[in-house]
């Protein structure tokens, strides 16, 4: 039985061609368009893997394909909120400060109970440099949505190589 190249390797470039463009001032905006910079990194990804398939014979399935596509997105999940909680860290600024006043200008009454949780979260930034909630917060949500596009990205990858290759 003929054994699949490795996986390694299109799984780490997927993974840090994600982290750049989300990590990245004023290029990270692409992910503003349905996670657009994830959704290339796991395309990126699972062509390298395909390409290395098809030089060597082997067949690439969706499995394979949807594997490299979260596995690059699940990593970058990671590396994407340890980044954004240094960055945050080192920064000195309290965004919730800035939250505060954009929601005190859109909205005349807001709540008093919201209020409350907003100013808790302001002290953890003043005292620590970060928001524990924050950060879990955005950890969850990158590993969520980062697998998922990248997943999707995967797939994509995949269909357009095959669709090409009948030609």
């Amino acid at each position: 039985m003929q054994e699949s190249p490795n996986k390694l390797k299109p799984v780490l470039f997927g993974t840090l061609i994600i982290t750049f463009i989300s990590t990245m001032p004023f290029l990270n905006i692409v992910n503003i368009f349905f996670c657009g910079g994830v959704i290339f990194g796991g395309y990126i990804a699972t062509l390298n893997y395909y390409k290395q398939c098809v030089s060597t014979g082997f067949a690439v399935s969706n499995k394979d394909s949807i594997m490299i596509g979260v596995l690059s997105g699940f990593l970058s999940a990671i590396i994407v909120s340890a980044v954004s909680l240094l960055v945050t860290m080192f920064s000195g600024v309290n965004p919730v400060i800035e939250s505060q006043e954009i929601l005190n200008s859109v909205f005349k009454d807001i709540p008093p109970e919201v209020q409350t949780e907003m100013n808790k979260i302001s002290d953890e930034y003043t005292k620590f440099g970060f928001s524990r909630l924050v950060a879990v917060f955005t950890l969850i949500t990158n590993l969520i949505t980062f697998p998922i596009f990248s997943g999707l990205g995967g797939i994509l990858a995949l269909a357009i190589s095959r669709k090409r290759n009948k030609k």
